[in-house]
C-alpha cells in the first residue's frame, strides 16, 4: 500500500454503520417510524430518529446536525405539514427534505390521505415535478417495512462499494437451509412435485401446526430446482400480518422493484410474466384476505405456479390441497416394524444425548410416547431431548404433565415463537378463529376420540350453536381432521395433542358438564339405535359401529361417577347391547368399576334386597354390579364372576328384565361344569333366564340361555333335551338374522355330535358356525372351532392333525389372554387328553408346538374346504 492510500480511503470503526435519517411529523405516524426502524435495523444499519432520547440542543439545530452525519434520508408523509416555527418560513418537516440535498433518497406517502394540508400537498407536488426524487405509496406500517426494506438493500447495492453493502437474507428470497434432516417424506415430494410438473398451479399444503408443511415445501422446491428450469423462490409471512403486505412481500423475495410511478402489482406482473416461475409462499393461515390478489398475479402470468402452506384452505378457485399428515409411528419400512415417527424421535434424541437408541428395552415405551405425540413432528423434536432427564418409560408417565407444563425456556431457541410450545402452535391457530369455531374447539375435546357431524351437532349444538359453520372453519384451520371409523363412517377427529389444549378451553369455558350431559344422552341414543342390528345381519357392522364409541363410553362413566350423577340409565342403555361386549371383549377396557361399588355399597354385600328399592342410589348399585360382572367375564375371571354374582345377582333384579335375565345366564354358566346341586342349580338360573327373555320378548336373549341350558342338561345326562335346546336356539338365529347366535348354536350342536362320536354331524355343523366366527372376527369362537375340528380328526384316527389344531387354537387365544368358558374348556380338556394318551406325551407335546406356529385363522378357512373336515 502506498503511503497516501490511507488519507484517501475511510477506514470506520467497527461501530460506525451507514446512517439512515428518517424524516416525517411525529404524531401521527408512530406506528409507521417504528416500522421504518425496524426495516433499517434487519439490514444492521443506523437509525437516525429523533425518538432515540433527549439532547441538549435546539430542535433544529440538531436535526440539521443529525443530517450533516447521515447517509440515507427516508422521508414518510401523510397529512401534516408540521409546525413552523416563528423564525422560519417553512416547516421543520420541508426544512429537513432541503436540507438533504445530494443524498440518497427514499421517499414514501401514506394512501389515503383525505385531510392532507394544503402546504404538504404543494411539497410533494414540487416533488412530483422534479426529476431527482420519486415516492412510493402504502397503506400500512407493515407495508411500509417491507417497502423500505427491499429499497434499501436495492438502493445499497446500487450505489455503494460492494464491502459496505449489508445484506438481507429475507430480502434476497433464498429458501433458508434446514439444519436437520427431512425423515419419511419422501412420498410426500413425490406428489407434490408431481403436482406441480403436471401444471397444478396453486398447490395449499394444510396440516396442523407442527406438522412439517414449510419443512415439506421447501424439499419440494429443492427438488424441483433440480429436475425443472425456470426461477423459483421462497418467502416467509410469518411476521406479515397485514393482508395489504402480501405482495410487497413477495416482490421482496423475488427481489422485484417498482419502476417510476408502478405500483407493486404491476411490477410484479412485468418481471413474472416472463420465464417460468414457482414461488414457495409460507405461513398464508393469517393473510388469508390477500388470496384474490394470488389469483389476479396467477391470471396475468400465465407461467406462475404458487405452493403456499397453509393451517387454512385458501379457499380460491383452482386451488388444489394436499394435505400434510403427522408421521406413521408403526409400518412395515422398518426392521423392527417402526415407522418414521420412531426413526425421527430417535435422531433428535440422539442429537441430545449421542448414546441413545431405540432397542428392546425401550422400543415399545418409545412407540407409546409418538403415538401419545400423534406423530407430529414438532412435539417429537420438542420431547425428544427431554431424554436428557428422563428415560422413555419415565417420560411416558409423565407426558400428559410435560404437555400442559411445557415452557419455551427448554425449547429450541431457533424456532418461532408460535412454534416453541405445542400450546403455542395451537394458540397460533386457535387464535384465527372466528364464529362458532371458538366455543365449538373446546366443546369438541368432549369426545375421546373421532366423532361425526351428527354426533357433533347433538353434543356441541345444545344452545344452537352453528355446528356445521364451525366444523368447517376447523377444517379449514387444521384444528380438526377428516378420517373414517371403524364402520365405514365420515367422521373427523383432534390431534391428541390439539385436544389437549382443548380441553383446558373447555374446562376454562365452565362447560364440561353441559357437554358431558349431552355426550351421555348421544350414547344412550347410540346404543338404542344399535341394539336391534346386533341381532341381524348387520350385526358385525353395529359392533364396529359401537367400537368407535368406546373412549366416549369410558369418559362419560367416569364423568358420571366423578360429579355423583345417576349412572343406571348409560349402563342400562350399553346392557341392551351386550352382544358387543361379548363379540369384541371390549367392556374389559372400561374403567374397573368394583371400587364404585364398593363406594356405592358401603363394602356391605350381604344385605337384604327390597323389591321397592327403585331409586337412583339402588339403580346405581345394580347398574354397577352388572357392569362390573361384564368386566370380569371379559376378562374370563369366571370363577370371580361367579363368586361375586352370589352376592349382587338378587340386587340386579332392579335392573329391567332383560339385564337380570343376562345375569342369570351369566351365574348358571359360570357355574358349570359343577357336580350335583350345582348343575341343578345352574339349570334353574338359566331356566329362569329363557322365561325371562320370553316373557319380555327378547328372542335373541332366549336363543342365547337355550345354548347353555343345553350345555346343563347335557350334563345333567339328558342329551336329547340338550339336542332339542340347541335345535331351537339354531331356529330362533336363523329367523333373525343372528350371526353370532346362529354360530353359536351351530357349535354347540357340533361339539354335542363330537362328544357322541358321530364326526360327519359334528363337520357339518363345524361348516356352518366357522364362516360367522370368522366374518365376525371371534377370536375365541374361531379357537372352539380348532378345538372341535380336533376332536373330529381324533375320531377319524389323526391324532397327530388333532394335537396340531388345538395347539392353533392356543395360539389363538393366547396375545389376548382368552380362556373358554369352563364347560367349553372341559370338553377341550378330554379331546386334550384323548390324543396325549394315543399319541404319548413327546409326540403330543411336540405335535401341538407346531400347531402354535400355524395360522389359526388360516387353518380354519381350509377346514372349510369340502374335504378337509
Amino acid at each position: 500500500m502506498q503511503s497516501g492510500d490511507a488519507e484517501q480511503i475511510l477506514i470506520r470503526t467497527p461501530d460506525r454503520r451507514l446512517r439512515v435519517f428518517v424524516s416525517s411529523t411525529l404524531g401521527e405516524l408512530v406506528d409507521e417510524r417504528r416500522a421504518v426502524r425496524s426495516a433499517v435495523e434487519q439490514l444492521r444499519l443506523s437509525p437516525i430518529m429523533f425518538e432515540m432520547g433527549a439532547r441538549p440542543h435546539p430542535p433544529r439545530a440538531l436535526y440539521r446536525s443529525y443530517l450533516l452525519q447521515s447517509d440515507v434520508f427516508v422521508g414518510i408523509y401523510w397529512q401534516r405539514y408540521g409546525w413552523v416555527a416563528p423564525d422560519m418560513t417553512i416547516s421543520g418537516l420541508e426544512d429537513e427534505f432541503e436540507l438533504s440535498d445530494g443524498m440518497p433518497k427514499l421517499m414514501y406517502l401514506k394512501r389515503p390521505a383525505p385531510d392532507i394540508e394544503p402546504r404538504l400537498s404543494a411539497l410533494l407536488k414540487r416533488l412530483q415535478s422534479g426529476d431527482t426524487v420519486s415516492y412510493k405509496s402504502f397503506s400500512t406500517a407493515e407495508e411500509l417495512r417491507l417497502l423500505v426494506l427491499d429499497d434499501l438493500a436495492l438502493m445499497l447495492t446500487e450505489r455503494f462499494a460492494p464491502a459496505a453493502v449489508p445484506t438481507s437474507r429475507g430480502a434476497s428470497g433464498a429458501a433458508p437451509e434446514p439444519t436437520t434432516s427431512l425423515v419419511g417424506r419422501s412420498t410426500e415430494i413425490d406428489d407434490i412435485a408431481g403436482l406441480v410438473q403436471s401444471g397444478r398451479r396453486l398447490i395449499t399444503l394444510t396440516g396442523a401446526g407442527g406438522v412439517g408443511k414449510t419443512r415439506v415445501a421447501l424439499a419440494v422446491l429443492d427438488h424441483l430446482q433440480q429436475a425443472r428450469g425456470g426461477d423459483s423462490t421462497f418467502v416467509d409471512l410469518s411476521a406479515v400480518s397485514d393482508p395489504q403486505g402480501v405482495l410487497v412481500a413477495l416482490a421482496v423475495g423475488a427481489g422485484i422493484r417498482e419502476e417510476g410511478r408502478e405500483n407493486v402489482t404491476d411490477a410484479l406482473v412485468r418481471q413474472l410474466s416472463v420465464g417460468s416461475w414457482l414461488i414457495v409462499i409460507d405461513n398464508f393461515e393469517q393473510v388469508l384476505d390477500a388470496g384474490p390478489e394470488l389469483v389476479t398475479l396467477l391470471q396475468r402470468c400465465p407461467r406462475l405456479q404458487l405452493l403456499v402452506t397453509s393451517r387454512r384452505l385458501l379457499r380460491l378457485r383452482g386451488e388444489t390441497e394436499y394435505r400434510i399428515r403427522p408421521l406413521p409411528v408403526t409400518e412395515s419400512l422398518g426392521s423392527d416394524g417402526t415407522g418414521p415417527a420412531v426413526t425421527l424421535f430417535e435422531e433428535r434424541a440422539r442429537a441430545a444425548q449421542p448414546d441413545f437408541t431405540v432397542n428392546d428395552h425401550n422400543r415399545d415405551a418409545i412407540v407409546a410416547l409418538c403415538r401419545r405425540l400423534d406423530g407430529l413432528p414438532l412435539a417429537l423434536e420438542l420431547a425428544a431431548p427431554q431424554l436428557r432427564l428422563f428415560t422413555p418409560d419415565q417420560l411416558l408417565a409423565r407426558i400428559d404433565d410435560w404437555l400442559a407444563g411445557q415452557t419455551s425456556d427448554a425449547a429450541y431457541a431457533d424456532l418461532p415463537p408460535r412454534q416453541r410450545t405445542l400450546r403455542a402452535t395451537v394458540e397460533w391457530s386457535r387464535g384465527l378463529l372466528g364464529g362458532p369455531a371458538q366455543p365449538l374447539f373446546a366443546r369438541l375435546a368432549v369426545f375421546s376420540g373421532s366423532f361425526t357431524l351428527d354426533g357433533a351437532i347433538r353434543v356441541c349444538g345444545w344452545d344452537g350453536l352453528d355446528v356445521p359453520a364451525g366444523l368447517g372453519t376447523l377444517l379449514d384451520h387444521s384444528l380438526v381432521s377428516p378420517t373414517t371409523r371403524p364402520d365405514g363412517q365420515p367422521a373427523f377427529t383432534m390431534l391428541e395433542t390439539i385436544r389437549a389444549q382443548a380441553r383446558s378451553q373447555l374446562a376454562a369455558s365452565g362447560e364440561v358438564d353441559a357437554c358431558s350431559a349431552a355426550l351421555e344422552r348421544q350414547l344412550i341414543r347410540v346404543y338404542a339405535a344399535a341394539a336391534p342390528r346386533l341381532h341381524s345381519a348387520d350385526q358385525a357392522q353395529a359392533a364396529l359401529t359401537l367400537d368407535g364409541r368406546l373412549g366416549d363410553l369410558s369418559a362419560t362413566l367416569t364423568w358420571l361417577h366423578a360429579e355423583r350423577r345417576p349412572l343406571a340409565p348409560l349402563i342400562s342403555a350399553l346392557g341392551s347391547c351386550w352382544v358387543w361386549g361379548q363379540l369384541r371383549g371390549r367392556i374389559r377396557h372400561l374403567p374397573d368399576v368394583s371400587g364404585w361399588l364398593q363406594q356405592l355399597s358401603g363394602g356391605d354385600h350381604d344385605h337384604e334386597v327390597d323389591d321397592h328399592e327403585v331409586d337412583d342410589h339402588g339403580r346405581d348399585r345394580a347398574a354397577l354390579s352388572w357392569l362390573h360382572m361384564g368386566q370380569l367375564v371379559n376378562a374370563c375371571r369366571y370363577a370371580e364372576a361367579n363368586s361375586m354374582l352370589r352376592y349382587w345377582l338378587p340386587e340386579m333384579r332392579l335392573l329391567e328384565d332383560r339385564l337380570y335375565g343376562m345375569a342369570l345366564m351369566v351365574s348358571g354358566l359360570s357355574t358349570l361344569p359343577g357336580r350335583g346341586s350345582e348343575v341343578r342349580t345352574a339349570r334353574e338360573r338359566l331356566a329362569r333366564a329363557v322365561d325371562i327373555f320370553t316373557d319380555c320378548g327378547y328372542r335373541a336373549g332366549r336363543g342365547y340361555a337355550l345354548t347353555h341350558l343345553g350345555d346343563a342338561s347335557l350334563l345333567d345326562g339328558q342329551p336329547e333335551t340338550a339336542a332339542g335346546h340347541y335345535r331351537e336356539a339354531v331356529q330362533i338365529s336363523r329367523e333373525l338374522g343372528d350371526l353370532n347366535l346362529n354360530a353359536d348354536a351351530e357349535f354347540h350342536l357340533a361339539a354335542f355330535s363330537a362328544q357322541a362320536g358321530n364326526a360327519a354331524e359334528a363337520a357339518a355343523h363345524l361348516q356352518i358356525a366357522a364362516p360367522y366366527y370368522l366374518d365376525l372376527v371371534h377370536l375365541d369362537g374361531m379357537a372352539r372351532c380348532l378345538a372341535v375340528a380336533a376332536g373330529i380328526a381324533l375320531l377319524h384316527g389323526d391324532e397327530s392333525r388333532g394335537a396340531e389344531l388345538l395347539g392353533a387354537a392356543d395360539a389363538l387365544r393366547a396375545p389376548l389372554e382368552i380362556r373358554p368358558w369352563p364347560m367349553i374348556g372341559v370338553l377341550e380338556q378330554r379331546c386334550s387328553d384323548a390324543l396325549r394318551t394315543r399319541l404319548g406325551d413327546s409326540a403330543f407335546a411336540a405335535a401341538q408346538d407346531r400347531g402354535r406356529t400355524l395360522d389359526g385363522r388360516r387353518e380354519l378357512a381350509d377346514l372349510l374346504q369340502p374335504t378337509a373336515v
